[in-house]
């Protein structure tokens, strides 16, 4: 929502001053190479300075206030009388660069508030003055020692195995459990860490939180599922071996007839302790044989 003229204002001058003198000089060039196109600019632009085609480039009505500055005073940048006054001083470019350096995970309001300065002014220093980026934290499972290794090994059997039978990907059929937690989580999209450099940074959190549990099986020829983990009472139960083996006889098997399932279909399911029990795997190995994707399976899935 645009809240005054001013605000339009200062968001368009933002975006000419993020854009070099080079740049500017290179786009106004090309618009009049391209007859007087706007549209056929963006993209030579986008050529030259080799930027990704999902990043940002000036926009067509920012390069006709180049394009009239240019025929007005010779210069892209339209000249004012008088001094020019800025926030972007040497001393609140070293306070934004402390702050920072100190709390690069705290968003760019909260420094706005500690340092006395608008979060325009703010964010003008860390993109203009000290090429800061918000990089974007992931949040990864953590993994053990010797995970790494079997991924690969699994990876490479995997290509070998489509490389001989094409027809492997539409003959597998993939299982699963998702997760919905009742406590929530935490909303990635504002995890953030401002440097000028990519931290290279990865934040661990334990899986494990209050939740329901949902299972489903998805193959190209077919959807087995959802199936939901419910006790005797129908509240939400943790996933015991005894519990996924009634699951497999009592839902999974019976779903299995009628679908173009034969001894030559792959059957895939993660490590967990209650897949890979004895009473499970007694269970799905006559149904998938030589072709269980499991842990102590056929084909090792790794962690």
């Amino acid at each position: 929502m645009m809240l005054s003229g001013g605000v339009a204002v200062n968001s368009v001058q933002f975006e000419m001053e993020l854009w070099t003198g080079a740049q500017r000089a290179f786009t106004v060039k090309s618009f009049y190479k391209n007859n007087d196109s706007y549209v056929a600019a963006q993209p030579e632009f986008r050529k030259k300075f080799r930027i990704h085609r999902n990043s940002k480039v000036p926009s067509a009505h920012v390069i006709r206030m180049w394009v009239n500055n240019f025929e007005e005073t010779g210069s892209t940048v339209k000249k004012k009388g008088g001094s020019v006054k800025t926030v972007r001083t040497p001393q609140n470019i070293d306070a934004v660069r402390a702050s920072f350096e100190q709390s690069p995970r705290r968003s760019a309001v909260r420094h706005s508030k500690k340092l006395g300065l608008s979060e325009s002014s703010v964010r003008r220093i860390l993109y203009l003055d000290l090429h800061f980026h918000p990089y974007k934290i992931q949040v990864v499972q953590k993994l053990e020692d010797g995970d790494a290794p079997k991924r690969w090994v699994f990876s490479q059997q995997m290509l070998d195995l489509i490389n001989r039978n094409k027809e492997v990907l539409n003959n597998l059929i993939m299982s699963d459990e998702a997760h919905f937690h009742l406590t929530g989580l935490v909303n990635k999209q504002n995890c953030r860490y401002w440097s000028d450099r990519h931290p290279r940074e990865l934040v661990q959190k334990p899986l494990h939180s209050s939740k329901v549990t949902v299972w489903c099986a998805v193959a190209a020829f077919a959807i087995t599922g959802p199936y939901f983990f419910e006790n005797e009472r129908g509240n939400a139960c943790t996933v015991t071996s005894e519990r996924y083996t009634n699951m497999l006889q009592d839902f999974f098997i019976p779903r299995l007839q009628g679908l173009p399932v034969n001894k030559t279909t792959y059957f895939q399911q993660d490590g967990a302790t209650s897949h890979t029990a004895k009473i499970a795997m007694n269970i799905l190995r006559p149904l998938f044989p030589g072709h269980l994707i499991s842990r102590h399976g056929d084909i090792a899935w790794p962690a």
